[in-house]
């Protein structure tokens, strides 16, 4: 019995999220900067898939 074959149905319902970030260059690294409106955003829509207080 492997994982795979347990969570093989559940492939054709995996939902995905986007965010929404701005590029910004810091000491020559590049990083994703994610307003904290969309932080709570995000935190927002996952709790309520995983059908937790929101």
């Amino acid at each position: 019995m492997s994982y795979q074959s347990d969570y093989r149905a559940a492939l054709n319902e995996i939902e995905q999220i986007e965010v929404s970030y701005t590029g910004q260059t810091i000491d020559s690294l590049w990083y994703a900067i994610v307003s904290d409106e969309e932080k709570a955003r995000v935190r927002n829509e996952m709790r309520s898939h995983l059908e937790l207080d929101v």
